[in-house]
């Protein structure tokens, strides 16, 4: 190799509007595995978790990280952002290859490019229930104990019952997203 193949950066930035967004799509495989699948093919498995990784050039935006959630209809919801620019870029990126609703973290690389991780979430509706978090332990003879954030609740949320009964037993982890949207996570015992 010459010294002037040496010294030339193996990464080039991408200079076109063609370039300047790429990713991959992922779906949960396993446990802890992970399989890059093309976005235009049909997921063939079930119920599968899904995210994407993607790379883009945003150099307006500002600060170095974000974490949102996007739920449909386009709302945004910052969890945590450093500076307060206009994430709409991220989300338009994501939207490609993942649609809402969906959980992102983005991560400034240099001065011109983000690398955005976003993760497809369950949510659930529950107007009237006030609080951060909401846990609940099912068993599969109809016993429930619900806590949300940290105390003892009556559990009268007929909109839980269909997942507690086809689920059970289980734990069940709700965390508020946005007033009444709750992100919703099942972990079978």
């Amino acid at each position: 190799m010459s010294p002037e193949e040496k010294n030339k950066p193996s990464y080039k930035h991408p200079e076109s509007s063609e370039e300047l967004v790429s990713g991959i799509e992922v779906r949960k495989a396993g446990a802890d595995e992970r399989e890059a699948i093309e976005p235009d093919e049909e997921d063939q498995g079930g119920e599968e978790a899904r995210g994407v990784v993607v790379s883009l050039l945003a150099p307006n935006v500002a600060g170095d990280y974000a974490v949102f959630v996007s739920l449909p209809e386009r709302l945004l919801i910052v969890e945590e952002q450093e500076g307060d620019g206009d994430l709409g870029v991220f989300a338009d990126a994501v939207e490609k290859r993942l649609g809402a609703p969906y959980r992102a973290r983005a991560l400034r690389v240099d001065e011109r490019r983000f690398v955005v991780v976003a993760n497809e979430i369950e949510t659930i509706e529950l107007p009237g229930v006030l609080g951060d978090e909401l846990v609940v332990f099912a068993l599969p003879d109809g016993q429930r104990t619900a806590i949300l954030d940290g105390k003892t609740l009556e559990l009268t949320r007929s909109e839980l019952e269909p997942i507690l009964k086809e689920s059970a037993p289980c734990l069940l982890r709700l965390a508020n997203v946005d007033e009444s949207v709750w992100e919703l996570s099942v972990d079978l015992l």
